[in-house]
Formats: structure tokens, sequence, C-alpha cells
């Protein structure tokens, strides 16, 4: 099991997420902190970031994740509308 270092962006969602959403993202968080490659890498500038992709309450949720030196770096966590856009951002 990986430590879990979340950015304030990330943060920012989770606290302000509802309940039940909080929940089932505490499970995949620590998922990922088991298996880090449960994403899929993403390409061209941003090359080494994983995105985790799910469904909560019909609406398509990512996490981004950076893995580094054993340790697994939330980025973001939001909707996929322009959730790509914001994760170029804060690059």
């Amino acid at each position: 099991m990986y430590s879990i270092f979340i950015k304030k962006r990330a943060e920012k969602f989770i606290s302000k997420a509802e309940k039940n959403l909080k929940i089932l993202l505490k499970s995949y968080l620590d998922n990922l902190s088991e298996n880090l490659f449960m994403g899929e890498e993403l390409k061209k500038d941003k090359k080494g970031i994983y995105s985790f992709h799910f469904k909560y309450s019909k609406t398509d949720y990512r996490i981004a994740y950076l893995i580094e030196q054993g340790e697994l770096h939330i980025l973001l966590i939001g909707t996929r509308e322009n959730f790509y856009k914001e994760l170029t951002q804060i690059l």
C-alpha cells in the first residue's frame, strides 16, 4: 500500500462532495494505493499522469494521479466536463 497525498484542488472537491460520493471516493483511493495501475496513462504533455474513470449517479468522474517514488499524488478529482482542460492548467 502506497502513501496517498491529496493536492488542494482534489481535497476541495472531496470536501464539497455529498456523503455517498465521499465514501465511494475513499474506497477508490484505497484501491488505487494498492493497485497503482488501475487507471490509464495519459498521453503527450500529460505523460506519466494516470486517469481513473468511474460513474456515480449517472455522472462520469475522473481521478488524475501521479506516481512518484513510492507515493501516490492525487492531482485532481472532478466530473469529466472540462477535466483535462483544468488538469492542463494546474500542471
